[in-house]
């Protein structure tokens, strides 16, 4: 596969990931009273929640989901 190629795909892949995000985001917001963690159905921290209303993550999984991406 050329780089070009490569990249493409690679876009591809991320907007896919992207609107994913988009979709269950949009779906925590719709869930009216969904404070669980949609990875380990912890209850979102308060405080995460009330900065970021749409997380969809407990802090300890969006940093473990982080990690994951970062070493992608």
């Amino acid at each position: 596969m050329t780089d070009e190629a490569n990249f493409d795909l690679a876009e591809i892949l991320a907007d896919r990931e992207r609107q994913t995000a988009i979709d269950a985001a949009k779906g925590a917001l719709k869930r009216s009273g969904s404070r669980l963690c949609a990875v380990c159905n912890v209850e979102i921290e308060a405080k995460r929640r009330q900065i970021l209303p749409s997380a969809t993550r407990c802090m300890p999984c969006q940093i473990e989901h982080e990690a994951l991406e970062k070493a992608r």
